[in-house]
């Protein structure tokens, strides 16, 4: 990643809250100096009591537990991609052009997907591969409409959910 990134202008690098992403933001930018923003909201989902299993753990729990069901201690699957949502719409109102953001799986893949038009835009698993320390490219006009779609979904969900 810190190969192609060297030939790139960059006005902006984005990270979690999460220690690992600012060490990999380090190491990826190579000393360079670029401004560094946290944002949260693009954190991993929290596990709560399924913290510290595998993701195929996580996965089996998601499939036998509605999307508004949290673990204990946890954050639900709607909350996780509500978050989403409003994270990558506060990426993509940034102005700088140039942005980095060094990130999760999930987060990424959720992004990826939607970015690719697939629908629906809300699913109970976002499978776009997403390899650790790879560079990927995101179509912000692309993904601007995916998060107008989840969001537009997500809506609808909670209309649908109101007593």
């Amino acid at each position: 990643m810190g190969q192609r990134l060297e030939s790139s202008s960059l006005d902006l690098c984005i990270t979690t809250t999460f220690e690992r992403t600012r060490k990999t933001a380090c190491i990826a930018l190579g000393g360079r100096d670029v401004k560094r923003v946290i944002e949260p909201l693009l954190n991993d989902p929290v596990l709560g009591a399924l913290e510290g299993f595998d993701v195929d753990r996580h996965r089996d729990w998601l499939e036998q537990h509605a999307w508004d069901q949290a673990p204990a201690g946890g954050e639900s699957q709607l909350e996780a991609i509500s978050r989403f949502v409003a994270g990558w719409r506060r990426v993509l109102e940034r102005r700088e052009k140039a942005i980095v953001v060094i990130g999760h799986a999930f987060p990424i893949s959720f992004a990826l997907t939607l970015a690719s038009g697939e629908e629906p835009a809300l699913r109970r698993r976002y499978d776009e591969e997403v390899e650790l320390a790879q560079l990927m490219t995101l179509d912000v006009v692309a993904l601007d409409k995916g998060l107008r779609r989840a969001q537009t979904a997500l809506t609808d969900l909670s209309i649908t959910r109101s007593p």
